[in-house]
């Protein structure tokens, strides 16, 4: 089973090198290979990411600005705030 992840923004600068990756891997059982974008806010194109969630890659959050929050509160208080940015 082909595993990858990646860290940081979805955008038009670094899109174009994740597509080749998953164009040409395929998992033993010939499933097509997939992965999971950990993605911080800033500087990411939601549209792209809705693209990648839809072609069945996973989505998970990183942060806001690449910054880990130092309690759960923090989390609970970043993730309201970004709230309108669901899109999946």
């Amino acid at each position: 089973m082909i595993m990858l992840s990646f860290d940081g923004t979805v955008n038009q600068e670094n899109i174009k090198y994740y597509r080749p990756i998953f164009n040409q891997l395929t998992n033993p059982n010939g499933c097509p290979a997939r992965g999971t974008f950990f993605i911080e806010d800033q500087g990411t194109a939601y549209a792209l990411v809705k693209t990648l969630y839809d072609e069945g890659h996973e989505i998970g959050i990183q942060s806001v600005d690449g910054k880990a929050p130092g309690s759960s509160t923090e989390w609970i208080d970043q993730l309201k705030s970004k709230s309108h940015y669901t899109c999946v």
